[in-house]
């Protein structure tokens, strides 16, 4: 009977996993994050793209919408690496963080680290502003200066880039000038 409850004991011990088999698991787990890891990183940097070129446009629609609102014209001045949103003042906003004389700030962002904004714009402003009455991109005191253009934002991460396009009539309009960037449309025209 005692020798039955030795067996009965030896059979029911559970064994363990050795230091070389751990050791075996840990490196194939290491050469496994080594090879996703920069796919993971590149598919991050793409998304931030995404994301600040969906919050540039939406931002953008927010000035046009802010003109009709206030009765005055609104501009969206530019920085490399930072936009304002304001009620244009006496003298021309020169970048983000310098909007002209009498001007009201209503929003500044900052666009996340690696992103670089670029704007085109006719007569090379450094800002795209709307007419509060019809709300196209005009000039409101002439109501015939064209101050539309695009603003492209570009990764360093990788060769993606988004392009906001603010029509003449004030119409936003967001793609891929390099068709990188499959969420978004590639005509930029």
């Amino acid at each position: 009977m005692l020798e039955s409850m030795n067996m009965t004991r030896r059979r029911t011990v559970i064994r363990g996993f050795t230091l070389i088999e751990l050791m075996v698991v840990v490196a194939l787990a290491a050469v496994l994050l080594t090879l996703v890891a920069p796919s993971f990183n590149a598919t991050l940097a793409r998304k931030r793209l995404e994301g600040a070129a969906n919050e540039l446009a939406s931002d953008l629609q927010y000035a046009r919408s802010e003109a009709a609102q206030r009765n005055a014209a609104v501009g969206v001045a530019f920085g490399s690496n930072c936009y304002a949103i304001y009620v244009l003042g006496s003298s021309d906003a020169t970048a983000c963080a310098s909007l002209g004389t009498g001007a009201i700030e209503l929003k500044t962002v900052q666009v996340p680290g690696g992103i670089a904004l670029s704007l085109n714009s006719p007569g090379s402003k450094a800002f795209v502003a709307f007419d509060p009455v019809r709300g196209m991109a005009v000039d409101a005191s002439s109501g015939t200066t064209d101050l539309s253009g695009f603003v492209t934002a570009t990764s360093s991460a990788g060769n993606w880039q988004a392009r906001a396009i603010v029509t003449k009539v004030g119409r936003i309009k967001l793609c891929s000038p390099n068709s990188t960037l499959t969420t978004l449309s590639t005509d930029c025209n």
